[in-house]
C-alpha cells in the first residue's frame, strides 16, 4: 500500500490547512520511502502538521519527558506558527511548540507548554552576537541555541514556565546532553559562553528519536501507515 498525504489527511493524521504546506512531491516520495531522506525541517514541519492520533502521540512524548500529564485540548505547532499567533515574528524560531488551544471558556488561546528543538546531526547554532533579543542589541558575547532559547530569544512567552526539550540522537557518552561536542566545549576558549551553556543545560530535558519513533509506533493499525509515518519522521535514515 502506497501512503500519500492526502490519505494521512483522510485518516485524520494529519491537519489539512498544516499539511498544505509540506511539499507533497518530496513528503510523498519519503512516505513510500523511494530515494528521498527527510531533513530536519521536513520532519518538524511534518510533526507540526500532525493530527489526531498521531499529534497526541507527538505531544505525549514530549510531555512525559517533563512529567507532565498530557490534558484535553494540547495542539502541537510549529515555532513560526506560534510566533504569528502571539504577535512575535521578528525572533528567530524554536522548531515545535506544544500549546494550550483553548480557555477555560472554549476560547482560542496560544498559551505554550513545552518548546522543542529538533535535531539529526547538526551543529547547535551559535555565533558572537547570536542572540539580540536576551543579550541586548550591543553586546556582542558569544552564544547558542541552548543558552538563547531558554531565555525568551524566540519568544517573551517560552519563560520559565515552560518546559524545554532537545530531541537528538542518543548519546555516545552516558549522561551527556545529546548534543555532545556539537556545542561550546571547555576548550574552546569561551569560558563565559560555556558556563551560560552549563546553566542553561538544566532547564533542558533530553529526548532520544528512537524514544519518540518508539512513543508513535502503535499510531494505526496498518503496518503500511505506521511505516510511511515513521519513515517521515526520521527513522532508518539518520536517526
Amino acid at each position: 500500500m502506497t501512503v500519500t498525504i492526502d490519505q494521512l489527511e483522510d485518516l485524520g493524521l494529519l491537519f489539512g490547512p498544516a499539511a498544505s504546506l509540506l511539499r507533497a512531491d518530496r513528503q510523498n516520495d519519503i512516505l513510500a520511502g523511494v530515494g528521498q531522506t527527510p531533513r530536519e525541517a521536513e520532519v518538524t514541519a511534518f510533526m507540526a502538521a500532525s493530527d489526531g492520533a498521531l499529534e497526541q502521540a507527538l505531544i505525549r512524548s514530549f510531555c512525559q519527558v517533563w512529567g507532565i500529564e498530557p490534558a484535553c485540548g494540547l495542539r502541537l505547532i510549529s515555532g513560526k506558527a506560534f510566533g504569528k499567533e502571539t504577535g512575535q515574528t521578528d525572533h528567530r524560531s524554536i522548531d515545535l511548540v506544544v500549546k494550550i488551544a483553548k480557555d477555560d471558556d472554549g476560547r482560542p488561546i496560544s498559551r505554550p507548554v513545552i518548546a522543542i528543538e529538533a535535531k539529526f546531526a547538526a551543529m547547535v547554532n551559535g555565533k558572537w552576537g547570536y542572540c539580540p533579543q536576551h543579550l541586548g542589541h550591543t553586546d556582542r558575547r558569544y552564544s547558542n541555541q541552548i543558552i538563547c532559547y531558554v531565555n525568551g530569544c524566540t519568544n517573551s512567552l517560552l519563560d520559565e514556565g515552560v518546559g524545554f526539550v532537545w530531541l537528538g540522537l542518543p548519546s555516545k557518552v552516558p549522561g551527556q546532553p545529546l548534543w555532545g561536542k556539537k556545542a561550546i566545549n571547555p576548550n574552546d576558549g569561551l569560558e563565559d559562553a560555556f558556563v551560560e551553556q552549563t546553566a542553561a543545560t538544566q532547564r533542558w530535558r533530553m529526548l532520544t528519536w528512537p524514544s519518540l519513533f518508539a512513543d508513535v509506533d502503535n499510531i494505526a493499525a496498518n503496518s503500511d501507515v505506521r511505516d510511511a509515518v515513521l519513515r517521515a519522521l526520521g527513522r532508518g535514515t539518520r536517526a
